[in-house]
């Protein structure tokens, strides 16, 4: 939901549950319980939207998250497209004395290993820069993240690593959508970029 809310998008059960890859009925279950534990509320018209202590939790999820993301990529060598997958499997069993151990075995990472920051601010989080789709040819583009949705599927990930459209990794755009590639610098290697690839890609493009 937090990804939601940081995007501007409605907390809309349809919505949610294709985020969720679920059927509405079960997020329908979900909402009725975190309305009853005061994480949720609705207004007259049924929207959905976080309470200050349904935000408070969402973040310190969302931290421990991301913690749990680079400890797995930087310290356990979990392949980087399936550190969000893994990291989703065990977030649930980590206590906090377990949590304090990991953050300080990650040491003063950042961001997670998709570019996100492991301190959520919810006032600054909000989508900037732009998607690799909508970059013009020619143009020189740095990687900052990789869409939350994107890091829901593994195979669109392994593509990303294998292209090196990585955070941080700078590109030019050598043939734009539909048959997108990109140049690495200093190099001859050129990249095909997908459509999916290109929507999942958010970075800045670098002035001359």
């Amino acid at each position: 939901m937090y990804y939601l809310v940081q995007r501007g998008e409605p907390l809309i059960i349809t919505r949610l549950a294709r985020w969720m890859g679920v059927r509405p009925s079960t997020v329908t279950q979900v909402v009725r319980l975190l309305e009853h534990k005061g994480a949720l509320q609705r207004n007259m018209q049924g929207n959905v939207s976080l309470t200050s202590t349904g935000m408070q939790q969402a973040i310190a999820s969302v931290r421990r998250h991301r913690i749990i993301e680079r400890f797995l990529f930087d310290v356990v060598r979990v392949p980087w497209h399936l550190a969000h997958q893994e990291a989703v499997g065990i977030e649930q069993a980590v206590s906090a004395r377990l949590e304090e151990r990991i953050i300080a075995l990650v040491g003063p990472a950042r961001c997670s290993p998709y570019g996100h920051p492991i301190d959520p601010d919810p006032a600054t989080d909000r989508r900037t820069g732009q998607a690799l789709l909508h970059v013009p040819l020619g143009a020189q583009f740095v990687v900052r993240r990789i869409d939350e949705e994107a890091e829901e599927q593994a195979d669109l990930l392994h593509a990303l690593f294998t292209a090196q459209l990585l955070p941080e990794q700078q590109v030019v755009i050598a043939a734009t959508p539909p048959h997108c590639r990109v140049k690495l610098p200093n190099t001859l290697q050129v990249n095909t970029v997908t459509l999916a690839m290109a929507k999942a890609v958010w970075g800045d493009v670098l002035m001359p």
